[in-house]
């Protein structure tokens, strides 16, 4: 749920006298723009306010043009202010694993079976069901804690950068310097498969309500000796395996 509020300007120049303020013809635009724009401040809060009385989130992420953690004072006089109701940790997260597992291929099942998600490294679930026992039991969450999903079968990764999915398989190719605006003229695979779709589609989903990141994640950076239920840390070389991750950090307002 989200609360919007803005306001338009239809006769340059005039200020409604039906509202209490006076009509003048030669006002500046200058002292019309500031009016609409205190305006606009004064009414948001009070939109919120009625709509806090009414149950709505009394920390709501707010964007001011369109743009989270701005001043409200930064608003421009025809903009827009709104209020968007916080996730809930439990709703993104299960609607994140939920996503994975209607994405993942499925050929021996171990993959699909495969998504383990960790609490500050140590691992509290591998499963939806024990997911659910996990999130319900009030788990002691704290500003920076770091929620992992993992995939932790060695061929995750190549999966992911060969697209596969339960749906279909389709790769995808880029500029190796696309992101840092050096082009090269090299092109590289990049990642498509259950984890890149799914934090594309979690983060179109909730939008502004939550930061999410995918990534690859060595299996040395989970804090783990060994062999970790079918995953390793390092291969054959020595060198470390990646695992493909969906990442959410803890802050004061929730996931991010």
């Amino acid at each position: 749920m989200k609360i919007s509020v803005e306001m338009t300007v239809q006769e340059a120049g005039v200020i409604n006298e039906s509202r209490g303020y006076l009509r003048d013809s030669a006002i500046e635009l200058k002292d019309l723009l500031e009016w609409t724009k205190s305006q606009l401040i004064v009414i948001a809060d009070q939109a919120l306010t009625e709509e806090q009385a009414k149950g709505f989130d009394k920390e709501p992420i707010m964007l001011v043009d369109g743009k989270q953690n701005r001043s409200v004072k930064s608003v421009s006089p025809l903009g827009q202010i709104e209020f968007v109701a916080r996730a809930g940790f439990q709703e993104v997260l299960f609607d994140t694993y939920i996503s994975l597992m209607r994405r993942s291929p499925v050929k021996t099942g171990r993959y699909v079976d495969s998504h383990y998600v960790f609490h500050n490294g140590v691992q509290v679930a591998n499963d939806f069901s024990r997911l659910q026992r996990w999130a319900n039991s009030g788990p002691e969450l704290k500003d920076n804690d770091t929620i992992r999903i993992v995939n932790i079968q060695p061929y995750a990764r190549r999966l992911e950068l060969l697209g596969v999915t339960a749906q279909r398989t389709q790769s995808r190719k880029e500029d190796a310097g696309r992101r840092n605006k050096r082009k090269k003229g090299t092109m590289v695979k990049m990642p498509n498969g259950a984890y890149q779709l799914t934090t594309r589609a979690i983060r179109a989903k909730y939008k502004n309500n939550l930061g999410i990141r995918f990534t690859f994640l060595p299996g040395t950076s989970l804090g783990l000796s060994g062999v970790f239920k079918g995953g390793r840390k390092k291969n054959s070389s020595g060198r470390p395996y990646l695992y493909p991750t969906i990442v959410f950090t803890i802050n004061s307002r929730g996931l991010t």
